[in-house]
């Protein structure tokens, strides 16, 4: 508990730091730069006629449960109460996201904003010299101070918000800080069965490896659930041991190829290993996620990578069925004891598929204005914490959530404030930061996130090379990997499957990556 009481005033006095930037910034802001932010809010206030923008977006899974449009949310009613501005929220239908976002662009209709605006084919400068979003430099120049000022006090946002030709396009999820915005995935086992067997919670791969064969032993029927899809492409779970990832990594400027590299023998080793004595979930190449939160719940698994949202969900179900299930967060496995991991969970500082303003949108402008209110002190409250004195209260200049909402966080979450959007982000305030929740962050944050790729940009040439090349290459490492774990493709032939990789094209795919990292790190 020390620990964790350390964490949380690190979390008080970050978001004092916050808070007082917000300040600093205003402060700091030309008395012209004051008088446009202020006449703005309040001419918009006098309008008789609210300004109406079309908003094509994808609408989360968890808000599509509670509303059928973001516009039936609180915050957005809130939100336009403040601005002035109503926003029709156009939701594509789930699971023709892809396909409804090309339509939508072949038609040359185009709402006035547009999220899922990364997934443009060639790219942004290519958007934008297609004629389709605007080239938002001089408007945010203009009339977006918050952003702007973000944008200069950081140069990794600053990197991360611009395209490689010079252009800013959209507006993202900007974190606080990197603190603020801690890993959330993991690996988790179950700690009653870590307590029941007298077990310490592992650390390297050879305490795992006990650990599980302990819970194989004892009647455990599936030690390790791993199913290979998002959860290890994003975690890097297990293969960080090697100083790998699930795909490509970015080692100190250059970029690698993790399923092209010699040690990724050894992880995939590792995995046929525990397949074979029975440590690795026999279905996992057919698992989906239904049946891998049942066999969770029914008490079948003893370890997980996750998510900390879904750990309190978990416990819950499971608990139905068994009182003492309980369930923590593990750190990161290395090779040898306290060896430096470089590769976990980690999001960059601005997130999010961007919302793109389009050449549709007869006031750019005002446009412009209503995303910069997200990024200000006010809209930073509103949208990471609700309304004050009903979800919220300032203490000392800082927001405490209300109990009743921590203890309900499902319940309110997309209600009265968005999970994730074009705003500044303190993921802390987004989350149920119970012990639990702190415990897991503590250890998992304990691994570096050195080689994460960050999120670069290839220009449209590249972007239909590389699409060719890695569609026949990803699909042929997945059916590799399978065989090698399954036991079907013996290991003494790893050289014929790297052969194999070199002559698909690897090696042109990681230079157009290493091209386009270049491009970002130069910006």
């Amino acid at each position: 508990m020390k620990k964790t009481h350390i964490n949380i005033w690190r979390f008080i006095l970050t978001t004092l730091l916050v808070l007082s930037l917000f300040a600093g910034c205003m402060k700091n802001e030309t008395k012209d730069s004051k008088a446009n932010e202020q006449s703005t809010v309040k001419d918009t206030k006098k309008d008789s006629k609210p300004i109406t923008f079309t908003y094509w977006v994808p609408i989360h899974g968890d808000a599509a449960a509670k509303m059928k449009n973001y516009g039936e949310s609180k915050w957005a009613e809130e939100l336009e109460k403040r601005t002035g501005v109503h926003i029709e929220y156009i939701h594509p239908v789930s699971g023709q996201i892809e396909e409804q976002f090309n339509l939508l662009i072949a038609s040359g209709e185009y709402p006035d904003i547009l999220e899922h605006a990364k997934k443009y084919k060639g790219g942004a400068d290519k958007a934008i010299e297609d004629g389709v979003y605007l080239r938002l430099n001089e408007l945010i120049e203009k009339h977006a101070p918050n952003y702007k000022k973000l944008r200069e006090s950081n140069p990794d946002v600053k990197r991360m918000t611009i395209t490689d030709e010079g252009n800013i396009w959209s507006f993202g999820m900007i974190a606080v800080s990197d603190e603020s915005n801690p890993a959330w995935l993991g690996p988790v086992m179950r700690k009653d069965l870590l307590e029941k067997f007298g077990c310490e919670a592992p650390t390297t791969i050879d305490e795992w490896d006990n650990v599980l064969h302990i819970f194989k032993n004892n009647g455990v029927e599936i030690p390790l659930l791993m199913d290979f899809k998002w959860r290890y492409e994003i975690s890097h779970c297990f293969i960080s041991a090697y100083d790998l990832g699930a795909e490509f990594i970015n080692v100190n400027g250059t970029v690698k190829y993790s399923p092209y590299e010699e040690r990724y023998k050894d992880f995939i080793g590792l995995m046929a290993r525990w397949y074979k004595e029975g440590l690795l979930d026999p279905d996992f190449a057919t698992r989906d996620d239904k049946s891998r939160n049942s066999v969770i719940t029914n008490g079948k698994v003893g370890a997980f990578p996750e998510a900390y949202g879904m750990l309190k969900r978990h416990i819950g179900a499971a608990r139905t069925i068994n009182s003492d299930f309980d369930l923590m967060g593990i750190e990161y496995p290395s090779l040898e004891k306290d060896a430096k991991l470089y590769l976990k969970q980690k999001n960059n500082i601005v997130t999010g598929n961007g919302a793109a303003i389009t050449t549709s949108c007869k006031n750019p402008e005002k446009a412009v204005e209503w995303f910069d209110y997200g990024y200000s002190k006010e809209g930073f409250l509103l949208l990471n914490c609700g309304f004050e004195g009903e979800h919220y209260d300032l203490a000392d200049g800082k927001p405490v959530i209300k109990q009743e909402i921590l203890d309900n966080y499902n319940d309110y979450k997309w209600i009265i404030k968005p999970h994730g959007g074009p705003f500044l982000r303190d993921a802390r305030l987004h989350a149920v930061f119970s012990d639990m929740v702190l415990d897991c962050v503590e250890k998992w944050e304990k691994a570096g996130g050195d080689y994460v790729m960050p999120a670069i940009q290839l220009t449209a040439e590249e972007s239909k090379r590389y699409s060719a090349l890695m569609t026949e290459i990803k699909t042929y490492v997945e059916e590799m990997r399978l065989r090698f774990i399954l036991g079907e493709e013996s290991l003494d032939n790893y050289e014929k499957y790297i052969k194999q990789l070199k002559k698909m094209g690897i090696e042109e795919a990681v230079e157009i990556q290493q091209k386009a990292l270049d491009r970002f790190l130069n910006r």
